[in-house]
């Protein structure tokens, strides 16, 4: 079955597969003022995954009422179970920014993870349970998050194939965080593609970092 990814902006994605629409971490477009500038054209979906309370993380309030996963814990959903792993948003244990939910989903193609506002290297224990996955979404912005370092380190550890950096500086963000640049110079054995829509279904199945348009 084809996969099919869109990004909304910031961490926000969809995933199309199995004949779910799940998205991860839709925002308020309001939230941040006229520092935040994403459109927020979500779509109808039928799981939404929020990795933590802020913001830009957090928006609910979908006409179709979805099913919302924002715990820790296993979940399925038919051909598709989903699993939220609790870590933390900072450094110190959540005491500065809280914490935060790394989804994994799992799909006939594999894992696809999506780190939400990952603050810290993860244990040993997690790193394992991560290890191998088909796609991975992960923040690489750094001040708010994990920068290009930690993310590079986080990429080599469990080798993904398909890597969507997410949570940079953009045209429209104002949040003091960096742009994508440094995590693709750190990352040159993987093949950088810019797309509108990611679908697996035309893809080469090489290691690619992938630089989705905002839909």
């Amino acid at each position: 079955m084809k996969m099919k990814i869109v990004w909304y902006g910031h961490a926000s994605f969809q995933l199309d597969i199995s004949g779910k629409k799940i998205i991860f971490d839709p925002y308020q477009k309001d939230g941040y003022g006229s520092s935040f500038r994403y459109k927020g054209n979500f779509d109808k979906p039928d799981i939404v995954l929020i990795s933590h309370s802020h913001a830009d993380h957090n928006f609910r309030d979908f006409s179709n009422d979805p099913v919302i996963v924002d715990r820790e814990g296993i979940y399925n959903f038919g051909e598709i179970s989903i699993e939220g792993i609790k870590t933390y948003h900072d450094k110190e244990k959540g005491n500065k920014r809280g914490e935060n939910l790394i989804f994994i989903v799992n799909t006939d193609k594999g894992k696809v993870i999506h780190f939400g506002d990952l603050g810290h290297i993860p244990s040993d224990d997690i790193l394992k349970k991560l290890s191998d996955p088909y796609v991975v979404m992960i923040p690489v912005g750094g001040f708010y998050t994990i920068d290009a370092d930690e993310a590079e380190k986080i990429i080599k550890r469990i080798a993904p194939l398909f890597v969507f950096p997410m949570h940079y500086k953009t045209e429209f963000l104002d949040f003091p965080i960096d742009s994508v640049n440094r995590f693709l110079e750190k990352n040159l054995n993987y093949r950088i593609k810019r797309k509108d829509i990611f679908d697996d279904s035309s893809e080469s199945f090489e290691n690619s970092i992938y630089i989705l348009n905002i839909i």
